[in-house]
């Protein structure tokens, strides 16, 4: 299988990918309800397909939750284990496409996997036959709509550069699943965060983002020149602070 992997931003991606504590306390809060309204175990068994540093699925590691999760770059699983967590997930590195587990879970997560994953069917079909029932998922800030990334985005576009598809959309993967039977239901929260200009700025000039790793590096030279001139013309201070959101989204599939 073709994967992107994340090595390259393993031990900045918790920093590069901040995520408020009260989206993460919500996520968990939404999972653990969903458990105990749909089985009555006094245990349950979880799998995270993608778990990466555990940025947010290390919080669902619960006395009464065995968290079981995989990842294809061992990188990012070095970063999850030097994470202090009081009930240690069973982490394993594999391809999503090659579950090693074979035991019923109860729930398998996916967040920000889908989207990267262009056979998304497969994966989908390889969890359907170990788990009952799937959590697809997004936690995240509000990059895409920060004036700095837009400007930035129409510059490399203007340039020649072309935005590519990778994996499943919200609307591919929902559509998929319903036709296998399932039916979705689909939760969402939200945040104010403060942040400076400078964040999203050091972002972009790091090309942390996985969508702008494939931009060559002349390429994204020539786009951050022109960007720090605009910035300049249009009178935008780094140093700052813009209020914005953080989101989350999960939609439980069974």
């Amino acid at each position: 299988m073709k994967y992107i992997s994340f090595d390259r931003v393993a031990n900045v991606y918790d920093y590069s990918r901040r995520v408020p504590q009260e989206l993460v306390e919500s996520m968990r809060n939404s999972i653990h309800k969903f458990l105990h309204n749909k089985f009555s175990d006094p245990v349950f068994r979880i799998l995270s397909v993608g778990i990466g540093t555990g940025r947010v699925e290390s919080s669902l590691s619960l006395k009464n939750i065995d968290l079981f999760g995989l990842d294809i770059s061992q990188l990012m699983l070095e970063e999850l284990r030097k994470k202090t967590i009081t009930y240690q997930p069973f982490i394993a590195v594999a391809d999503a496409n090659f579950i090693p587990f074979r035991k019923f879970f109860h729930l398998t997560i996916l967040i920000h996997l889908i989207n990267l994953v262009p056979n998304y069917k497969q994966v989908l079909d390889e969890i359907l036959d170990i788990s009952e029932t799937i959590v697809i998922g997004e936690v995240f800030g509000d990059l895409y709509s920060n004036p700095i990334y837009i400007n930035y985005m129409e510059i490399i576009q203007n340039l020649g550069w072309q935005k590519g598809t990778r994996g499943a959309t919200r609307d591919d993967y929902i559509t998929y699943l319903l036709e296998k039977g399932y039916t979705v239901k689909t939760e969402t929260d939200e945040v104010d965060v403060k942040y400076k200009n400078l964040e999203v700025y050091d972002t972009i000039k790091n090309q942390s983002p996985s969508n702008l790793w494939n931009v060559p590096k002349n390429l994204h030279l020539k786009a951050m020149n022109k960007l720090n001139s605009e910035l300049k013309t249009k009178g935008i201070n780094l140093d700052d602070q813009i209020t914005a959101k953080s989101y989350l989204y999960l939609n439980y599939f069974s």
